[in-house]
């Protein structure tokens, strides 16, 4: 049995495709559809300038 957490389901359905032979069972807990659905968008950092936020 594999189990994956978030991004690890990712790893986890891997391994199965890969490898079916070394896993019986998959379970996938909070992952995503595919990587792209766990990458945030890219956000400017608050740096001093931007602190305390105004909204």
């Amino acid at each position: 049995m594999v189990v994956g957490h978030s991004s690890g389901g990712a790893g986890a359905t891997a391994l199965a495709e890969h490898r079916p032979d070394l896993v019986t069972a998959l379970v996938l807990v909070n992952t995503g559809p595919g990587l792209g659905a766990l990458v945030a968008p890219q956000a400017a950092a608050a740096g001093p300038s931007r602190w305390p936020p105004s909204d």
